[in-house]
């Protein structure tokens, strides 16, 4: 198990907005079962969700952009050259 700083849920709204979602997601956990109030909870798990979502999404255009390099060095081997391909 990796160390986890004290949990606090201003520590744990930090780690979510840079980005360190699975720090984040430990911190939450922490407070779930140290008795942290519901609504500060339900708050830094709705915070949490979207951090994720948008991650999620940020790789899936990551994937996509690698994918269209690789159709188009392809695309470019089969036609001798082209200006399309980078």
């Amino acid at each position: 198990m990796e160390r986890v700083a004290r949990a606090t849920p201003t520590l744990a709204k930090l780690h979510i907005a840079q980005g360190y979602l699975g720090r984040a997601r430990a911190m939450l956990d922490r407070l779930a079962a140290s008795g942290t109030s519901p609504a500060v909870l339900s708050d830094l798990e709705a915070r949490w969700g979207a951090a994720a979502d948008a991650a999620r999404r940020q790789a899936r255009i990551n994937a996509l952009r690698k994918l269209l390099v690789a159709v188009r060095k392809v695309r470019a081997g089969a036609r001798g050259g082209s200006p399309w391909a980078r």
